[in-house]
């Protein structure tokens, strides 16, 4: 019976020192798992950290690109169209309206940046119709801005509202810019009918 209890109690003061030992292991094992996930942790963070950093040192480099917008010029808009009025100043000759004083509705169309129309009609005692082709020459002067002469050929028609009758012209002139939108032209015109007539057109255009 002695030896029985005696083995007995051996065998839980065994099982004690063991469970004892045990104990230490364990919470060291823990100890060692929690430092494993504060380092990866920290060494994340210290990562994030450096990645943050080399973002903030980075410098974009911008590329600026100028952007030239174009200038809307006189010299630009030198074979611009325009349509006006103005009066006629009869310098000789009797047989058309050219030769006589007359309102006149005028105009410029443009086709290219040399060659244009420049028509009128002259409203007076004996209407007519100017229908000339011109080619310009464009001249720059000391304040930039942009003369147009031109001279030209075309036909002349008078009496449009009795008898028609169709005639040579011949016509120089000048164009002048005077803003953005008006030109100022003044042309002389030269009829050949029965008799030759000459004329010099004032007027002012807008430009269209």
């Amino acid at each position: 019976m002695f030896f029985l209890k005696a083995r007995s109690t051996g065998l839980l003061l065994c099982l004690a020192s063991t469970l004892l030992l045990l104990k230490p292991l364990s919470a060291d094992a823990q100890a060692i798992k929690q430092s494993d996930v504060w380092d990866g942790k920290s060494l994340e963070s210290f990562n994030v950290k450096s990645d943050a950093q080399k973002l903030v040192q980075f410098k974009r480099e911008e590329v600026k690109v100028d952007v030239v917008e174009p200038v809307e010029t006189r010299e630009n808009n030198r074979s611009r169209s325009y349509l006006g009025i103005g009066a006629n100043l009869g310098l000789g000759g009797d047989d058309t309206a050219i030769g006589n004083g007359a309102f006149a509705v005028l105009g410029k169309a443009a086709l290219t940046e040399h060659f244009a129309l420049h028509p009128a009609v002259l409203f007076g005692d004996k209407n007519t119709i100017l229908l000339p082709v011109t080619y310009g020459f464009p001249i720059r002067n000391s304040s930039s801005e942009i003369l147009y002469p031109f001279v030209g050929a075309g036909i002349s028609i008078k009496k449009i509202f009795d008898d028609f009758d169709v005639n040579v012209l011949a016509t120089a002139g000048l164009d002048v810019p005077i803003s953005d939108k008006l030109t100022g032209t003044a042309r002389v015109n030269v009829g050949f009918n029965d008799d030759t007539d000459v004329g010099l057109l004032l007027g002012i255009g807008y430009g269209i």
